[in-house]
């Protein structure tokens, strides 16, 4: 595990900048430059993990980097429902187990613990009401469906939308920051969600407001239990439940 550097707070800087230059290329209608831009920084990032100084920083930035070059190249759309989740998730899981074999992370370490566990339910239940501002910030369709389909829906949120993005975001990413950079590290996987958000203002004062909770609970609490519930719960009742009874 990494020991806390004064100067570890430097290392992100110049990797942030590229992939917030890919970002920039994507948005100016160039995702071919935005994806090789990115790839080029997951290259030059693996290429420093060989160095055991700041390993583990720079191994969560590559994720962050992997994670856009597959939302980038994969085909999603061609995909039904929710299943484009799952076909994202399962090479961002296997990034992760890499990651977290890699920087020789325990359970522990990325927030799996029993700790407090009614307390982590408590917390889990807030998805609820933040799934209602959800629903009413970015209004979405009703999805029709048998009582089978809405259940696997329901099983791919829970489990590559709230279990897997908090692993991967408060988890691992906001651990390693935490551990680098103190209490401000929780702002790090805050900042870098807004990436995967829809560029809306509502969706990005929902996104990073919502990521900010969850960070400040997860550093509190030293669990992602709850979020990861509360997060599965949000999913749910705004793209399924609240769709139903208020649409």
């Amino acid at each position: 595990m990494t020991t806390k550097d004064p100067f570890n707070w430097i290392v992100p800087i110049p990797y942030s900048v590229l992939i917030v230059l890919a970002e920039v290329l994507i948005g100016l209608g160039h995702p071919i430059l935005g994806v090789i831009v990115d790839s080029l920084t997951f290259i030059i990032l693996l290429i420093g993990t060989t160095r055991e100084q700041q390993r583990e920083l720079r191994l969560t930035i590559a994720l962050i980097a992997l994670l856009r070059i597959l939302i980038l190249t994969l085909p999603l759309t061609s995909f039904p429902g929710f299943a484009r989740y799952a076909v994202l998730g399962v090479p961002v899981l296997a990034a992760l187990y890499f990651t977290v074999q890699s920087a020789n992370l325990t359970l522990a370490d990325i927030g799996i613990t029993r700790y407090g566990l009614p307390l982590q339910i408590a917390i889990g239940l807030i998805g609820i009401g933040l799934g209602y501002v959800q629903y009413r910030l970015l209004p979405t369709i009703k999805i029709d469906g048998s009582p089978f389909v809405l259940a696997l829906d329901a099983f791919i949120l829970i489990l590559f939308v709230g279990c897997l993005e908090e692993l991967l975001f408060r988890g691992v990413v906001q651990g390693v920051a935490v551990r680098n950079f103190g209490v401000s590290g929780v702002f790090y996987p805050a900042l870098f969600s807004i990436l995967f958000s829809s560029r809306t203002i509502n969706d990005l004062v929902l996104t990073f407001g919502t990521a900010l909770l969850f960070g400040m609970i997860v550093l509190r609490t030293r669990s992602i239990v709850g979020v990861s519930l509360a997060r599965s719960l949000m999913s749910i009742s705004a793209l399924l439940v609240f769709p139903h009874l208020l649409g």
